[in-house]
C-alpha cells in the first residue's frame, strides 16, 4: 500500500495531503517497512507542502540512528527535504549528517550531503566542520552528492577545496556536477 500510495503522491501531492496523520502515526511503528514508506512518503509531500511534515522533525532525527540502513537513508531525505522551509529545526542534525557521509548506504551518504547542502545557506558557521568530509563526497560515485557537495563547499568559500573543485569542473562525467562545481568555485573565489 504505501508504494502505491508513493506513487500518487509523486503524481498527485495534494491527492495525499490528507492522510498525513496516518503516515505520521506509521512512524511510531515497529513495522519497519511501514516507517520506511512512510518516511518516503512525507518526504515526497514536503517538496510541495512542507507544513504537512514539520511536526515529524524529532521523530526523524531519532531514526538518523536507526539500525535499519533505509530507516537512516529516508529520515535524512525527509530532513533534507525540510531543511529549506524548516532551517533551524533541522540544524541541530549537522554534526549527525557529518557523520552520515561516511555510512554505508549510498542514499544515505547522498542524504546527508542534501541536509549539508541546504543547511549551510542558513547556517554556514555549523556546517563548517563539514568542509574536510564534504571535499571527501566529491569522490561518491552518485553524482547527486557530489553536486551537493560541491553546492556546499562553495556556499562555505571553502578555499581548501578549490583544486579539487577545478579538476571536477574540468573531468567529472556528469554535466550537473561539472556545473557545480563551477558555481562553487566562482563563489569561493569571489570571497
Amino acid at each position: 500500500a504505501t508504494t502505491a500510495i508513493q506513487r500518487i503522491a509523486e503524481a498527485y501531492p495534494d491527492a495525499v495531503v490528507p492522510i498525513t496523520p496516518q503516515l505520521t502515526a506509521y512512524l511510531g511503528e515497529s513495522d519497519e517497512s511501514h516507517r520506511i514508506g512512510a518516511l518516503a512518503i512525507l518526504g515526497t509531500l514536503s517538496k510541495d507542502y512542507p507544513n504537512v511534515a514539520e511536526d515529524t522533525i524529532p521523530t526523524a532525527i531519532e531514526l538518523l540512528d536507526a539500525d535499519h540502513y533505509k530507516l537512516r537513508a529516508n529520515a535524512a531525505g525527509l530532513l533534507a527535504d525540510l531543511a529549506d522551509a524548516y532551517p533551524d529545526q533541522v540544524d541541530p542534525v549537522v554534526p549527525r549528517a557529518i557523520e552520515l557521509l561516511d555510512d554505508s548506504d549510498e542514499k544515505a551518504r547522498y542524504n546527508a550531503t542534501s541536509i549539508l547542502a541546504r543547511i549551510v545557506k542558513a547556517d554556514p558557521d555549523a556546517v563548517e566542520p563539514a568542509i574536510e568530509p564534504l571535499i571527501d563526497a566529491l569522490d561518491e560515485d552518485f553524482a547527486y552528492a557530489r553536486s551537493n557537495a560541491c553546492w556546499a563547499l562553495g556556499y562555505l568559500a571553502a578555499e581548501d577545496a578549490l583544486e579539487r573543485l577545478r579538476d571536477i569542473e574540468e573531468t567529472d562525467p556528469n554535466e550537473e556536477v561539472r556545473h557545480a562545481a563551477s558555481v562553487a568555485i566562482d563563489e569561493i573565489e569571489e570571497r
